[in-house]
């Protein structure tokens, strides 16, 4: 404890779910279950990435829905998932990054490669461990692109600075 005037003014709380209940609440009264429908979304979009995620780095599908249920019943995405806060507002912007350097290395291309570099910099915003994480991530990208793709590393790795440095 300190003084509540000078701690709230020195407080500065991540902007992704506010956004995400904002435009909610465009759309339905403020109710419990309006503001909690941003959070239900992400999990079920975890989900959906993480199967994603699965099906490229596994050659059965079965694996891949098995990834998919075992996130959905994972105690801690289930019970943050419902609750109205931005623990889990991280997940989809690295799951989404994660698909997306798989697809670049898979492929040379360079608009996965931009697009994991803009969900990590907007991922960046979504949770406060994120102003770690994404740095971090960011690195290890670069590590993985010039270990499978020298050829291509220059420009993938560009493509992936320039997304991340947009945001």
């Amino acid at each position: 404890g300190g003084d509540p005037k000078t701690d709230a003014a020195v407080r500065w709380y991540q902007p992704t779910l506010f956004y995400l209940i904002a435009i909610v609440l465009k759309f339905l009264p403020m109710t419990e279950t309006s503001i909690r429908i941003p959070t239900a979304i992400i999990a079920v979009l975890d989900a959906w990435l993480i199967y994603a995620i699965a099906r490229r780095l596994f050659p059965s599908s079965s694996y891949a829905i098995f990834c998919a249920a075992m996130l959905t019943l994972t105690p801690a995405h289930v019970i943050l998932s419902r609750q109205a806060t931005d623990y889990v507002c991280s997940l989809p912007f690295i799951l989404g990054w994660l698909w997306c350097v798989l697809v670049s290395l898979e492929t040379d291309s360079v608009w996965p490669a931009l697009t994991a570099g803009l969900l990590l910099g907007f991922g960046f915003y979504s949770y406060l461990a994120a102003w770690i994480v994404t740095p971090v991530y960011l690195i290890l990208t670069w590590i993985a692109q010039y270990r499978w793709k020298r050829g291509a590393f220059f420009r993938i790795s560009l493509a992936t600075s320039i997304g991340f440095a947009l945001p």
